[in-house]
């Protein structure tokens, strides 16, 4: 399970409506956990298509989890003797499509966008509520 956790906000909340708040977090996480799981389908390992179809996602308001429950998803993640991986940051290419690692550098990614995310839903939110 992979969690992103959000720390620091407590400014944010004394100067804001709760509900507006919490309305601006659950609609960035949405947004945060389905552009994780788009990118890790992108990222995906593909050879016959098992690992791909496997791939689920749980998102709620305040974290989100992605995964794949193919047999073979741990060694296309995390690596083995036969499987080599590259970094979180520099994924190494599958050998048909796709890399290894593949879903720890779509929620990498993801994570580098949260703050510009974030800000773009809680703009729009208090402004127009």
């Amino acid at each position: 399970m992979i969690t992103i956790e959000m720390k620091g906000m407590q400014r944010l909340i004394d100067r804001t409506d709760p509900k507006k708040l919490k309305e601006s977090i659950g609609a960035t996480m949405n947004e945060a956990c389905n552009l994780a799981y788009d990118w890790a389908v992108i990222y995906c390992p593909i050879d016959t298509g098992e690992l791909v179809e496997s791939m689920y996602k749980n998102c709620d308001e305040t974290s989100f989890e992605i995964g794949a429950n193919a047999k073979h998803a741990v060694f296309n993640e995390f690596g083995s003797i036969r499987t080599p991986i590259g970094s979180i940051e520099s994924p190494k290419a599958a050998k048909y499509k796709g890399v290894r690692p593949f879903i720890r550098p779509a929620m990498y990614k993801v994570k580098n966008m949260f703050p510009e995310l974030f800000w773009k839903r809680y703009s729009s939110i208090v402004e127009h509520g």
